[in-house]
């Protein structure tokens, strides 16, 4: 499991990390809500960006003497940048090709990236990379929460009186287990007891 952008990974977890996330959740549905998480990471503050200049935007095209203005937030959006010649660095100015387990999830384009500079004059790369490092981990650590919830009262039920504090060996202490199953399995057994 990890996310790239550009084809640079910039999070990969480790064997005993997806493991933690592979008991909580499908990798299929892992792959659809981190590209959906990602994906919102960028158009929420752009949205934010065009809410709040919409329309300052449109009397700008309309004293520019444009008739007409696109409908559609990102073609707006593009249209007032072209008209106020606000441009990014080159190194800047191309779309970011996000993907997660090198499946293309979205594209972050200039456009985008001119409003994330709009809505908190940031830099837009940067703040992608690191948006995208947080979500991944953040989903890690809510699914190595559960997976404790769920085991540190079964493993004192079976006589323990002590689980490892490092996230990484209780999990594998967890995998150990004869009964354990991740989500998949469990998903399966429930199937085939119905």
């Amino acid at each position: 499991m990890k996310i790239s952008i550009d084809g640079k990974e910039i999070l990969t977890l480790s064997e005993t990390q997806k493991k933690v996330i592979q008991n909580d959740i499908h990798v299929e549905i892992f792959e659809s809500d981190m590209a959906r998480r990602l994906q919102w990471t960028v158009e929420h503050p752009c949205d934010v960006c065009y809410d709040s200049r919409k329309k300052s935007w449109m009397e700008m095209l309309k004293g520019l003497g444009v008739r007409n203005a696109p409908v559609e937030k990102l073609a707006l959006a593009k249209a007032v940048f072209e008209h106020l010649k606000i441009s990014l660095p080159q190194s800047k100015d191309k779309d970011l090709v996000v993907s997660v387990n090198d499946i293309e999830a979205f594209r972050v384009t200039p456009t985008h990236k001119r409003m994330l500079v709009l809505n908190g004059n940031i830099d837009p790369d940067e703040y992608c990379h690191t948006q995208m490092k947080w979500i991944l981990q953040h989903k890690y650590e809510r699914c190595m929460e559960r997976l404790r919830l769920e085991w540190e009262p079964k493993l004192a039920s079976r006589g323990l009186d002590s689980v490892p504090t490092d996230d990484d060996e209780f999990a594998e202490l967890v995998f150990s287990q004869a009964d354990y199953k991740n989500r998949s399995a469990r998903k399966a057994s429930s199937v085939l007891n119905r």
